[in-house]
């Protein structure tokens, strides 16, 4: 991850793959871009923490976690490569968000902070419903995703998260994946051997 120009036209790429930016567009998004590396239990948010950046993942992965009221991490959801992260309605409201958005591997994203995102926002024509068609079809992966896990057996769920996790599944802890899938640990590590 030298090459600054790379990773940044891995964004332009991704956007483009969704509409279509003028060169002037691309100027003003690669500008107000800044390259960060994230280390593996890192977050990139704190629960509690104003949400007013929105990060782009171009290696690596994170997890919404917080703590219940036992005191146990609980895991709602993943983040992989060339997606968006944030807590978006928090970051909208401008508010603290209620989860850590931890890295789980060691990650590198691109920021956009609260300022540089509504100067996107207002300069770029199509930059609203761009973001608006990305975050649609991540909520209806997952919505698709929660559907196929919802009432399976152990196994079943396991093997439906290694179909739409591959990149991460045997690289981060088990207590991660159990707690996202709602099943113990112990009958995870049955299920992976």
């Amino acid at each position: 991850m030298t090459n600054i120009e790379s990773p940044l036209e891995e964004l332009i790429l991704f956007l483009d793959s969704y509409s279509s930016f003028t060169e002037m567009d691309k100027k003003l998004i690669l500008e107000h871009s800044i390259i960060k590396k994230i280390k593996k239990g890192t977050c990139f948010i704190e629960e509690g923490e104003t949400v007013d950046k929105v990060g782009f993942i171009l290696k690596g992965a994170f997890r919404f976690m917080y703590y219940n009221q036992e005191g146990k991490e609980v895991t709602t959801l993943f983040f992989e490569k060339n997606n968006f992260l944030t807590y978006h309605t928090k970051f909208l409201e401008n508010s603290k968000s209620p989860v850590n958005l931890e890295a789980i591997l060691d990650s590198y994203i691109i920021v956009f902070n609260k300022n540089s995102w509504n100067t996107l926002s207002a300069e770029i024509k199509n930059w609203n419903k761009t973001i608006s068609i990305i975050s649609t079809r991540f909520l209806e992966d997952l919505a698709i995703f929660q559907r196929n896990i919802i009432n399976k057996n152990a196994k079943v769920s396991y093997s439906i998260f290694i179909d739409k996790y591959p990149a991460i599944y045997n690289k981060i802890p088990l207590s991660h994946i159990s707690s996202f899938l709602g099943i113990t640990q112990s009958s995870l590590s049955r299920i992976r051997k």
